[in-house]
């Protein structure tokens, strides 16, 4: 067996989705003054590869952080799905999704849906030009009660990004953006994944080290 690592690179100035805080990384201690080195880390909860929690965009009391979600939802046996067809800027929609996977969109399982598009990180195409899931889609993916949903795009859907979160998360899944290397992976067989957030208590998300076993 051999792993696949699936998480985009974090780094002093790293991309940031457009508004968010920039990530910073500087030295705060070195060994030539102090005698070891430490660094100093800002970035937002969902920079690079991360998971969003309930509480990203529901507002109710009982929307869980990501430090509630139980750790089992963060591991498991995964399919990849194939969908670098869709062009850029166009949506994947339930018809499609129906017509071509809806035999692995099965309840509890772990999906992840290929575009291809962790290829223009660091583009500034990244965040505005990236096929997306329509509101339709999100709908569908709700029903087949999916456990995990992760893409390798900076977020769902930018265009009525509010309403795919909350039908999504609404639904118990958790998400997972920004994924990378998709298409390494077996699209015709189940692998091994895991995606483990950092114990932050109370927060909305964290970024992640995903990686695949095959």
């Amino acid at each position: 067996m051999s792993f696949i690592d699936l998480s985009l690179s974090i780094y002093d100035g790293s991309p940031a989705y457009p508004g968010d805080p920039d990530c910073k990384i500087k030295p705060f201690f070195t060994i030539h003054e102090h005698g070891c080195n430490v660094s100093e880390i800002s970035f937002s909860s969902h920079n690079g590869t991360h998971l969003d929690a309930p509480k990203h965009f529901l507002g109710s009391s009982d929307a869980l952080a990501v430090n509630q979600l139980p750790i089992e939802r963060f591991c498991g046996r995964g399919r990849m799905i194939d969908c670098t067809v869709i062009p850029k800027n166009e949506p994947i929609t339930a018809d499609f999704l129906e017509k071509n996977f809806d035999e692995i969109f099965t309840p509890r399982a772990i999906v992840l849906i290929a575009t291809g598009w962790d290829k223009m990180y660091g583009k500034k195409e990244y965040y505005t030009d990236f096929p997306y899931i329509s509101c339709s889609a999100a709908e569908w993916i709700a029903k087949k009660k999916i456990s995990f949903l992760g893409l390798d795009l900076p977020t769902p859907n930018r265009y009525d990004s509010k309403s795919v979160h909350e039908t999504l998360l609404r639904a118990d899944i958790v998400l997972c953006e920004g994924l990378a290397n998709l298409l390494s992976l077996p699209c015709e067989r189940q692998f091994d994944f895991y995606a483990f957030p950092l114990k932050l208590i109370g927060l909305d998300g964290s970024p992640v080290r995903a990686v695949a076993r095959i």
